[in-house]
């Protein structure tokens, strides 16, 4: 997990996806991104190691 194409600081690195809160819709389509090795642009913060998600914009 990446901050913006531009500045290229990872959040996340690592074989497992951290816990995601977001409506389970939402978790679905992270996971099996994450699974698939796709990439989707997110709204949403990392805090106290859980990725908090409001929504999907759409995939890289």
């Amino acid at each position: 997990m990446m901050i913006g194409e531009a500045s290229r600081h990872v959040l996340w690195s690592g074989t497992d996806l951290p816990p995601v809160e977001a409506k389970q819709k939402i978790r679905a389509l992270i996971a099996d991104s994450w699974k698939n090795d796709a990439c989707l642009i997110v709204m949403g913060q990392l805090l106290g190691g859980a990725f908090q998600v409001s929504d999907i914009l759409g995939e890289c």
